[in-house]
Formats: C-alpha cells, sequence, structure tokens
C-alpha cells in the first residue's frame, strides 16, 4: 500500500512539473514571437477594409490586365514592362525580367496573390518558353528552371514567331495548361502542354486544328476546350465532342467548383441557352438557362459557386442570371473575376462588387 502511495505521489509531482514547464514556455519563451505576430496579422486587416477610394491609374496603352482572385492586386503589361499594383493601398511594382528574355504570357494563381509567368527566349537557333513565379506580397520573382528530375523546365518553339497564346491550372489538381500560338503551322494550328506540380512539362493531345477559349476542371487534370473550325466543346480523355439534342453549335462558356462544365448554345455567333452539368453524366441530367437576351461569349462568365454573370456594354451592367440581380458600373467593361468585376473609364480603374447589397 505505501508503494503505491508512492508511485501516485511521484506521478502527480511530475504532472505539477510538466504544467509548470509548459506555463513557462508559453508566458515567457514564446511570448515575443506570439506579440509580434498577432500585431501584424490584425493591423494590417482594418486599414485594408477601410481605405476603399484609393485611385489607381491605368496606361490606355496597357494590355493583359488582369486582377488576382480575391480583387487585391491588378497587373498589366506597357511599354514592354509587367506592372502589379495593389488596389488597396496603390503600391506600384514593376516585375524584373533578365536581359535575355522578354515578357511572353502570365497568369493569376487561384487562390494565391502569385503570378505564373511564361517568358520567350530567342537566339539565332531557337525561342523557347520558360516560367518563373512572383509573389506580389513579397514582391519576389523566381524562376521555375528544372523540375524535379533536373530536367530543364522549357518548350521548344517551332519558330520565332510562336508564343504563349494561353495559361490555365486546375487548382486542386495543380497541372497548369499551355496553349502555343504555331505562326508557320498551316491553319495556325495551337500546341498544347501540360505542367504538373514537379515542373514537369509534357504535350497534349486535342481533336481539333483551331483551338478557341480553354477552361480546367478543379479536380480534375482535364482541359475543356472549344473548336472554332466546328463550333463543338471537347475535353481531354474524351475523343468525341459533348453533342447536345437539338443544339447545332457551341461555346464554351466555363466551368465551377463541382467540376460541372457549361456550354453556349450558339445561334449567328451569340449565345441564347447555357447547358451545364457533369461530363461524366448523361446528357438527360443536364440543366439549361435560357438568357433574355442573347450575348458574346466574351460577355458571359461563370462564378465558382455556379452563378452566371452577363455583361451589357451599352447600359453599363452585370445581371447574375440566376437571381437577377443587377449591378451597374463606369466605363469599360475590362474582367469579370470571381469577387467581382473591373472597369476602366478615364484611365482609372474601377472594382465592381458582385456582393455589393446596393
Amino acid at each position: 500500500m505505501k508503494k503505491f502511495k508512492k508511485v501516485g505521489v511521484w506521478i502527480l509531482i511530475s504532472i505539477f512539473l510538466q504544467a509548470g514547464v509548459l506555463f513557462y514556455l508559453d508566458r515567457f519563451y514564446f511570448v515575443t514571437e506570439s506579440n509580434v505576430d498577432i500585431k501584424k496579422v490584425e493591423e494590417p486587416a482594418k486599414q485594408v477594409i477601410a481605405n476603399k477610394d484609393i485611385e489607381i491609374n491605368i496606361p490606355e496603352a496597357a494590355k493583359n490586365i488582369n486582377i488576382s482572385s480575391d480583387g487585391k492586386y491588378v497587373a498589366y503589361f506597357s511599354d514592354e514592362t509587367l506592372y502589379v499594383v495593389n488596389t488597396i493601398t496603390g503600391d506600384k511594382k514593376q516585375v524584373e525580367f533578365d536581359s535575355d528574355k522578354k515578357f511572353s504570357y502570365y497568369m493569376w494563381l487561384p487562390d494565391v496573390n502569385n503570378i505564373l509567368i511564361a517568358e520567350k527566349k530567342s537566339t539565332s537557333k531557337q525561342s523557347t518558353i520558360t516560367f518563373s513565379n512572383y509573389d506580389a506580397e513579397k514582391n519576389k520573382k523566381k524562376d521555375i528552371a528544372n523540375d524535379n528530375s533536373g530536367k530543364p523546365t522549357l518548350i521548344n518553339l517551332s519558330d520565332k514567331q510562336s508564343d504563349v497564346d494561353d495559361l490555365e491550372m486546375s487548382r486542386l489538381t495543380g497541372v497548369i495548361y499551355i496553349k502555343i500560338s504555331n505562326k508557320n503551322i498551316k491553319n495556325g494550328r495551337s500546341s498544347f502542354y501540360e505542367m504538373n506540380r514537379m515542373a514537369q512539362i509534357s504535350s497534349l493531345k486535342v481533336n481539333s486544328n483551331s483551338v478557341g477559349n480553354i477552361n480546367t476542371f478543379p479536380h480534375q487534370a482535364r482541359l475543356a476546350y472549344e473548336d472554332l473550325t466546328y463550333h463543338k466543346v471537347y475535353t481531354t480523355g474524351i475523343n468525341k465532342a459533348i453533342t447536345i439534342k437539338g443544339v447545332t453549335n457551341t461555346c464554351l462558356v466555363g466551368t465551377d467548383d463541382e467540376d460541372k462544365l457549361y456550354i453556349g448554345a450558339v445561334e449567328n455567333n451569340k449565345i441564347k441557352k447555357v447547358y451545364y452539368g457533369l461530363v461524366k453524366d448523361s446528357m438527360d441530367t443536364w440543366r439549361s438557362i435560357e438568357l433574355k437576351n442573347v450575348v458574346d461569349k466574351k460577355d458571359i462568365f461563370v462564378s465558382s459557386n455556379g452563378d452566371i454573370y452577363v455583361n451589357d456594354n451599352l447600359k453599363g451592367t452585370i445581371t447574375n442570371i440566376m437571381s437577377n440581380k443587377e449591378i451597374t458600373y463606369k466605363g469599360k467593361l475590362i474582367q469579370m473575376y470571381e469577387n467581382g468585376a473591373i472597369s476602366l473609364s478615364d484611365g482609372k480603374l474601377y472594382k465592381i462588387s458582385f456582393n455589393s447589397k446596393e
């Protein structure tokens, strides 16, 4: 019995000692780091919400104007330079390139304020595309020089005039799709490549000589694309076009977070109806929505949650056709993105929120 009492006493002493050590570490040893983190996170967040009226000027000659997924940064290309502007503070950064490389194309990566940049390097013998990543928060650019096996991460172009025409990323698989426009190939047939998380690049076959818009699926390493010659929509992994009963011409509208594909029924180069559903499901299970007015495919946008937004340039409005909510904007619409849109008026950038209560 005495032995059990002694063991119990030593156990209690051990518990108190451990609790004391943990208390000391929590209250004294880690105290500086914890305090600094709390101050740095909370204070800027309040400033970001309050500072809404900062003026962002965009040059008239600016090209490739695109906003990050959260709307915090906007990037554009002007005077052979890629600029990145913080839309909250107005702070503008210039992305530097090596002297032997030129800007080709870029895309904002989903869910992070990073840019994937395609850069073109030309010599007397060969032109190549290489890639880099720019972190807008840290203002740091890093080359993606090699894959995980040490092989150079690059694409050899067929000629010096060829260039990157589009970049799309499957958000959860991390696969990036690269569309290259070829100038010396008959009918201007595009080449396609995919780059995985390990920076390995491989060629990708498509069932079209003339590809228009492309989109990815968040949960699948699969590309959706439209054939401009026969006005059909395809996805990789399926040899046949996606056909809708009673619809002759179709175009690609978008995808959502549930991997649903959105296809437009086209008449006289305008979309009159949108069909949507899972590629693996029978077309009988797909749903459709009739548009009040026919629209150009550049004026329709699908959000990640499946809302469909339609732009009316003449009225200066964007309408969520699922809820009939209408939002007005100033000037010329530049881009619709996940949480809103951006427009330009007299060289000034305006941000429009899709979640506005007004």
